[in-house]
């Protein structure tokens, strides 16, 4: 039994250290499941959430185009590490390019979508009208989710 507890604690000791030498994005990759880094992907969401939220961290996500960074993942693992990033001050409405919901919207994400809308993202954006995207690309059932909303 003491043989197994040195053992698990010489495994967090060095993985402590790996972690502090890899990236946020990384980390996030890790913690969905989507990558291919060799660590369990449930150690990776426990150091990603204990220890990874700080302000340079959430500067790493927005500098890798936000939230669309985590949200642009394939894993359902996404939406939790979303939160655990605006709840740390992450920018919901920010991105390079267009909104992420205009964005969620232009892919057909509906489940981006609703995540979106549930943590309150703008739909009138001034860089994307959301509604006015959706009709333009006919996507009915977005249109109805952000109608939703508005009403």
């Amino acid at each position: 039994m003491k043989t197994v507890f040195i053992a698990v604690i010489l495994i967090l000791v060095t993985a402590g250290f790996v972690f502090t030498k890899t990236s946020t994005t990384e980390l996030i990759i890790c913690a969905d499941g989507s990558g291919e880094i060799y660590t369990p992907t449930p150690v990776c969401r426990w150091y990603l959430s204990t220890f990874r939220t700080a302000p340079t961290d959430v500067d790493a996500v927005r500098r890798a185009s936000g939230i669309d960074f985590i949200l642009n993942g394939t894993s359902v693992n996404r939406f939790n590490i979303a939160e655990l990033y605006i709840e740390a001050g992450l920018n919901i409405n920010e991105s390079p390019s267009l909104t992420p919901l205009c964005n969620a919207i232009a892919l057909k994400q509906t489940d981006n979508v609703k995540f979106l809308l549930a943590h309150k993202a703008t739909i009138n954006h001034s860089k994307c009208d959301a509604i006015a995207l959706a009709k333009s690309i006919d996507n009915r059932e977005m249109e109805e989710l952000l109608e939703g909303v508005i009403k």
